[in-house]
């Protein structure tokens, strides 16, 4: 056993609780663990001294006294398995308040499932722990943690900007790549397609006889001034034969 054993433990190796196999390694380190073999003798101290006392005898109103005070005390909310099984896990680390044990106990004295499940959970746990070594960790390695955080925080206070890199997927850059050059090539296209001429040519609509076409004179605007005649042009004198 490379770690210490709770002191629960402790306690069912006290009351001889514990099966051959798993309370031959609580002795065994309670032999080398001076810590533990202390916590195992005042344990021991504390059983014996209860033992060698007489029991007392109760009351004859004992019980209904009890029921008249469980009767009297507040009632507890009760929970569903689901939230009680999702409990096992920080109460065996020692995470619960005092309201979550609470909570979680109520259930477990009414559950036998959940019960059970409890105990399987504290049994992986505890043979975890005995099966877990401590992982060597270098002499320098909180050094190079306070430097790494050192250098990190000179870097913001000096303002250098690191690279930010989108969280964009390559696949869509090359699809809206290859849809912006197909966009391109439908517009230059259009833009280079030379006009086709007519395939036929427009229909003359001949006038009947009857229809007078109106000239050019009778269609001439009201403003439009006549012009207006200039000065003749000087006429030749008749040349004078002597």
């Amino acid at each position: 056993m490379t770690r210490c054993p709770r002191p629960q433990k402790i306690q069912a190796y006290v009351d001889r609780e514990l099966t051959g196999t798993e309370a031959a390694l609580i002795a065994t380190h309670l032999h080398s663990c001076p810590h533990c073999g202390s916590i195992h003798d005042w344990l021991l101290l504390i059983s014996q001294t209860l033992s060698g006392r007489p029991r007392p005898r109760a009351r004859e109103d004992l019980l209904p006294l009890i029921c008249q005070t469980v009767d009297s005390a507040p009632q507890v909310p009760r929970i569903s398995c689901k939230r009680a099984r999702a409990l096992i896990s920080p109460h065996l680390d020692g995470e619960l308040n005092s309201t979550e044990q609470v909570l979680l106990w109520r259930h477990m004295f009414a559950c036998e499932e959940c019960y059970r499940e409890l105990k399987q959970t504290e049994q992986i746990t505890e043979a975890l722990h005995r099966q877990t070594r401590p992982v060597p960790v270098s002499a320098d390695l909180a050094v190079r943690i306070h430097d790494a955080i050192a250098a990190d925080r000179a870097q913001r206070e000096v303002g250098i900007i690191r690279p930010v890199r989108w969280g964009i997927p390559r696949r869509a850059i090359g699809v809206a790549a290859a849809t912006l050059a197909a966009a391109a090539a439908l517009v230059i296209g259009l833009l280079l397609v030379p006009e086709t001429p007519p395939t036929q040519m427009p229909r003359i609509v001949e006038l009947p006889a009857e229809v007078a076409v109106p000239s050019v004179e009778s269609v001439r605007p009201e403003t439009e001034q006549p012009e207006l005649a200039g000065p003749e042009p000087p006429q030749p004198e008749p040349a004078v034969r002597p």
